[in-house]
């Protein structure tokens, strides 16, 4: 499944050694087993190999790649390195320079998006806006307001329309947001 702002593209039908996908964007893969021919997620910064599993990748441009492991196993590898990384499930490896940096998380937190939720946990208000305004494709504007240690808790329909969103946001932030067609600035 893919989320907002996303595009993949495939051979069809894959042929060879493996069953490679190019990727961009953040999409949410339930992968069958095939052990002759691995299925894997390239994106610009890195490469993901699986033989069969449920997991997450996000690698929108301009932010790292973070990969959350839901069931099975992966094995992910930066382009710029040669140093590869395996992944349990409930593990997330966002990837920082040349390595990755490894957590425990919720992955049907994560993954929630593809059930049309936005769950935010202890999410930093930035980030969360990043997604509300990628989904609903605006722009927040913070004018240096945006306290740098905000962090929102929420779970949001992404069924609302945007106006009822930004009210759920202003009752659990106490900030004011004004609409200026496709841009909100953040007050």
């Amino acid at each position: 499944m893919l989320n907002a702002e996303s595009s993949i593209t495939y051979p069809v039908p894959f042929t060879g050694k493996e069953r490679r996908v190019h990727l961009t964007g953040e999409a949410y893969f339930e992968v069958a087993k095939h052990q002759q021919q691995p299925f894997i997620v390239s994106s610009l910064q890195q490469s993901i190999k699986v033989t069969g599993t449920h997991f997450n990748v996000c690698c929108y441009l301009h932010q790292p790649d973070i990969t959350t492991l839901a069931e099975g196993s992966v094995d992910i590898t930066p382009l710029s390195s040669s140093t590869t990384h395996s992944l349990k499930p409930g593990q997330q490896a966002t990837l920082i320079g040349n390595d990755f940096e490894v957590k425990s998380v919720k992955a049907e937190d994560v993954i929630a998006w593809k059930d049309g939720l936005f769950v935010f946990n202890d999410t930093p208000l930035k980030e969360a806006l990043q997604q509300i305004g990628r989904w609903y494709d605006v722009e927040f504007t913070y004018n240096n307001t945006l306290p740098l240690n905000k962090r929102f808790d929420a779970e949001i329909s992404r069924n609302l329309n945007l106006q009822q969103v930004i009210n759920i946001i202003e009752m659990g932030t106490k900030l004011t947001f004004k609409l200026d067609g496709r841009k909100i600035n953040v007050q």
